[in-house]
């Protein structure tokens, strides 16, 4: 059995170490192996999704706000190219 010194104990006589011999392993016995796993949270794979996004192109952002907030963003060129956009996606 270890033995215990007091907490109010402190000279280094009072911290000695104490082995003990691992037992002998059988030659025939394979090792046992445990699988690891880790599990990650909902948030935690979002944020990792999110954090292999491409940059942000706020140049970008601000003239299509401008072009709807002047009416400009829909024009007949836009709406023939989503059309046939959408035609090829369900061919």
């Amino acid at each position: 059995m270890n033995e215990v010194s007091p907490i109010s104990n402190s000279t280094p006589a009072a911290y000695t170490s104490h082995t003990h011999a691992a037992p002998a392993k059988s030659a025939t016995a394979a090792p046992q192996r445990r699988n690891d796993q880790a599990n990650f949270s909902v948030v935690a794979q979002m944020l990792s999704r999110i954090s292999q996004l491409p940059d942000v192109r706020q140049d970008v952002i601000d003239r299509v706000r401008q072009e709807i907030q002047a009416g400009t963003y829909v024009t007949p060129d836009k709406i023939e190219a989503a059309i046939d956009g959408l035609a090829e996606d369900l061919a």
